[in-house]
């Protein structure tokens, strides 16, 4: 099974999960294959993708783009439309900027944007940091890492795309790994991973710590681990995994507090 197949298994898992991660036509599954990228055509379902909805397309036109201090909306769609391979192929979207320039700097094979409600409903609220720089339960410290990248509303294209670039250089500069969450405010979660396996565990730790978090601030607040409380816990599980008793699973060394500064 090639890189397409396997982005297609993994977009009609995502599309018709339990979880409703997604509904309708949002969200994306994207690859890198062959020294170009792949990317799902602009209002495709997940649900039902077919290798007809993978649109695939030529980074080098975007990455020039990305490296202008400023663009304007024509000159996005100029590069979006010289980007494809073939002069009668579709358009591939605005994601297709994100998507280049994730690829460019991570080392993952596959990336997708999903949408789930109760991601969506913490990240279109005043609570969206609390939920990216704290945690609540340790086995969200050590599913779901100390913190995760938040990235403010930005325009599709360029602009998001650039916010996105800001935040994971950060977190690159301080967890010294690439980032496999990235929170969009009012706009779901970016999920980067070498396997669909990876991809859809990530993306339910994520959903599962989200309906805690929304739980607990319908009954007052989430009441937060504490820094020493959180490293507690990690030193023991260094110490267990020293011993052979479980798999590594130490959360990435980024300090919580200071994640999205």
């Amino acid at each position: 099974m090639d890189l397409v197949d396997i982005l297609v298994d993994l977009a009609r898992q995502l599309g018709t999960h339990p979880d409703k991660v997604v509904i309708l036509d949002e969200g994306f599954v994207a690859g890198k294959v062959h020294g170009h990228m792949v990317i799902s055509r602009p209002g495709a379902r997940l649900g039902s993708l077919d290798r007809g909805d993978l649109i695939h397309f030529n980074p080098a036109p975007l990455l020039e783009l990305l490296r202008a201090d400023q663009t304007k909306r024509p000159a996005e769609e100029e590069a979006l439309l010289a980007s494809r391979l073939q002069e009668d192929g579709l358009m591939p979207s605005a994601d297709a900027y994100v998507v280049t320039d994730l690829f460019e700097r991570c080392g993952s094979r596959m990336i997708v944007q999903v949408q789930p409600v109760v991601i969506n409903q913490i990240l279109a609220s005043p609570r969206a940091r609390q939920f990216a720089d704290r945690r609540i339960t340790l086995s969200e410290v050590f599913n779901c890492g100390l913190a995760t990248t938040l990235v403010p509303y930005a325009d599709p294209g360029t602009a998001l795309a650039k916010e996105v670039r800001t935040k994971v250089n950060l977190w690159r500069d301080r967890a010294r790994t690439d980032p496999k969450v990235i929170l969009l405010q009012n706009n779901g979660m970016i999920v980067l991973g070498d396997s669909p396996e990876e991809v859809v565990e990530t993306v339910e730790k994520m959903v599962r710590a989200a309906e805690v978090f929304v739980g607990a601030s319908l009954l007052g607040g989430p009441q937060f681990l504490t820094v020493a409380n959180v490293g507690r816990a990690t030193e023991y599980r260094r110490g267990n995994d020293t011993n052979g008793t479980n798999q590594s699973t130490a959360p990435q060394a980024v300090p919580s507090e200071l994640a999205n500064s």
